[in-house]
């Protein structure tokens, strides 16, 4: 709220006469005109992402703030990760054939597969962030045979395939073909694998749902689900990497809430390198500098931050800052937490594993960061909301069970990403990308 005083002069309304004695300005019709009031601007801003987590003091220039990762230092991490494989085979409209990014082997290749070939990943380019998530995406495609390694080493386990289709035609035909397959390239007994067909539903949707999203919805429904009668083949798969783009890397950029902006973009040079982010049109961007540091252990580097308000005119800020490379490696465990579409008390099914399981491998010195996620359904405020709230719920489950266990570690943050595209984020193309999306991480890491 601010008041104001404004006047305003329209001069020359009529024609001057150019005669010796006449003001050229008092004698030509004019008008001026006055106001004075209160004029009141509600301007409603994301805050200022993960500030209130952060210890260590912000770099401020003018509009922008900037955090760099701890001691400004990069840490390369061997991770050990836990990663849930989704009990679905999805399938395409009008087809009743896998989707070609189904991994299906021929049968002696089948007899020969082991769920361990997956549990060590490729190292890859530790610096490209899409890395672990595309490898983690191979692992879900090998969905059927991941399952039926399980059913062979556990021949008691009987499976129902629950096929659904949102048009009610194919999903007795496509569950028919997973179970063919299970049958004939793994050697389970047919006896043990029995078909159910649901009728057409939406459970990944909701009455709120947009229409244009509709059919992003009959896509995740129209899949063959694994339910088996032991609770102990959905483990997660454990998998190990060694990463250099975990989020504790991540640098802040943020543009000051007194900022009227439409959107920004951050340059970022030095080394003989220039990347380009943006333009964002939030106030806060996460970046990762594992691409800007490639081959180095040290980095001088200059942010130019061009911001454009709303009137078009643009504006730039120039950071500078050092960035280096921890040579000792450090150890991490990374828990992936998934949930169906809207689902309430979603943090809660997994509950005990959050107590049990992931809390037991905290240690006292140990770094915690819980980070929430969404696929792109819905709107983007929505998302963001529900994403924060799954991660601060994860986090206050994190902090109670650590008191009834008498440990003392203090430093978890938890940060709601929503819908951001960020190193985490699974492609969103496809209905397998979006509900891994809908989830939860938990990143603990070893302190000194």
């Amino acid at each position: 709220m601010s008041p104001f005083f404004e006047t305003s002069w329209i001069a020359n309304q009529r024609e001057s006469i150019d005669e010796p004695d006449q003001n050229s300005i008092a004698d030509v019709w004019s008008t001026i005109t006055y106001r004075i009031g209160v004029r009141l601007s509600i301007e409603f801003r994301e805050p200022v992402e993960g500030m209130a987590q952060i210890e260590k003091s912000p770099t401020v220039v003018n509009k922008v703030i900037m955090v760099l990762p701890d001691d400004n230092t990069i840490v390369t991490k061997n991770v050990k990760g836990y990663f849930p494989i989704h009990p679905y085979v999805f399938f395409d409209k009008g087809s009743i054939d896998y989707p070609r990014r189904y991994i299906v082997l021929t049968k002696s290749e089948a007899q020969n597969f082991k769920e361990s070939d997956l549990s060590n990943f490729e190292k890859g380019d530790l610096t490209v962030k899409e890395t672990n998530v595309d490898q983690l995406m191979v692992a879900y495609y090998n969905v059927m045979n991941v399952y039926g390694d399980r059913m062979r080493k556990n021949p008691s386990v009987q499976l129902t395939l629950r096929g659904s289709d949102p048009e009610e035609k194919d999903g007795e035909v496509h569950a028919t073909k997973v179970k063919n397959y299970l049958v004939t390239n793994f050697d389970i007994n047919p006896d043990r694998i029995s078909i159910i067909t649901d009728p057409p539903y939406a459970p990944s949707g909701s009455d709120s749902t947009e229409a244009k999203s509709r059919n992003l919805i009959d896509d995740e429904n129209r899949r063959v689900k694994f339910v088996f009668s032991n609770s102990d083949m959905y483990k997660p798969l454990v998998y190990t990497i060694r990463d250099e783009t975990s989020i504790d890397n991540d640098m802040l950029f943020s543009i000051d809430n007194s900022v009227p902006f439409r959107s920004w973009d951050i340059t970022i040079t030095g080394e003989g390198r220039t990347m380009y982010f943006g333009p964002y049109s939030y106030s806060s961007a996460r970046i990762n500098p594992a691409e800007l540091m490639r081959f180095l252990e040290n980095g001088k580097y200059n942010a130019k931050i061009s911001i454009t308000d709303r009137t078009g005119k643009v504006t730039t800020e120039n950071v500078s800052f050092k960035l280096t490379k921890d040579t000792e490696l450090k150890n991490a465990s990374r828990y992936l937490m998934i949930f169906d579409y809207n689902q309430s008390d979603a943090v809660r099914t997994y509950e005990s594993t959050i107590r049990n399981d992931i809390v037991k491998g905290i240690g006292n010195s140990d770094r915690v960061i819980v980070h929430g996620h969404s696929d792109i359904i819905g709107t983007p405020d929505g998302n963001l909301k529900l994403s924060k709230q799954r991660a601060d719920e994860t986090k206050s489950i994190i902090v109670d069970q650590l008191k009834k266990d008498n440990k003392t570690t203090s430093n978890i943050s938890s940060l709601g990403m929503g819908e951001k595209k960020t190193q985490y984020t699974f492609d969103n193309k496809y209905p397998e990308g979006r509900m891994y999306n809908r989830n939860v991480f938990v990143e603990i890491i070893e302190g000194k």
